[in-house]
């Protein structure tokens, strides 16, 4: 009888100590649940700010690439203006040899009649 209740003791600190051990580990997971929400919170700001860096950096570089373009547009608006000026200027330097040519001829035949 002793022995039978010796084993129904030792069976109910059996279940006592597996109860402890699952309370305590759910305790510890709280507790660890609870720094990582704790650190969380403290880096949210930390987080937002560098988010905040990061967006601040990309919209720099879309600007300076719009800024790049907008000048590279610039640039051969210039050049191509240029390009058409002297084009312009060569066609007219054409027309002008070609009449002054056309001159020269009128004026060397008149004197050789």
């Amino acid at each position: 009888l002793k022995f039978i209740s010796d084993e129904k003791k030792r069976k109910q600190d059996e279940a006592d100590a597996k109860r402890r051990a699952a309370d305590d580990d759910r305790k510890r997971r709280r507790e660890m649940w609870g720094m990582r929400e704790r650190v969380l919170n403290k880096l949210t700001p930390v987080v937002a700010e560098q988010q905040a860096k990061e967006e601040e950096a990309r919209k720099q570089v879309i600007n300076a690439r719009k800024e790049f373009k907008e000048k590279d547009k610039e640039w051969d608006d210039k050049v191509m203006g240029k390009v058409e000026s002297l084009k312009a200027k060569s066609l007219l330097m054409e027309d002008i040899t070609a009449r002054l040519k056309k001159q020269a001829k009128d004026q060397f035949r008149k004197h050789l009649k």
